[in-house]
């Protein structure tokens, strides 16, 4: 099953900054695509936020599961 992870930040540099951080924590196979937005111009009001959409798709933890 494929998972979408939403993340809005006010500027470029932490918006790269917590898609890394959230990287770190997938497996890169499981990783499908990233996309990015950003504001068309910078004196927008109210101030826009640039997002990212990251695409994945999470594989079950193994002993997530209990038998019995």
């Amino acid at each position: 099953m494929v998972a979408v992870q939403l993340i809005e930040s006010p500027n470029i540099i932490s918006l790269q900054t917590e898609i890394n951080k959230f990287l770190e924590g997938i497996d890169k196979a499981d990783l499908i695509d990233i996309k990015l937005t950003s504001p068309q111009k910078d004196s927008v009001a109210p101030p826009a936020k640039y997002a990212a959409m990251i695409i994945y798709e999470p594989r079950p933890k193994a002993n997530s599961q209990r038998l019995g």
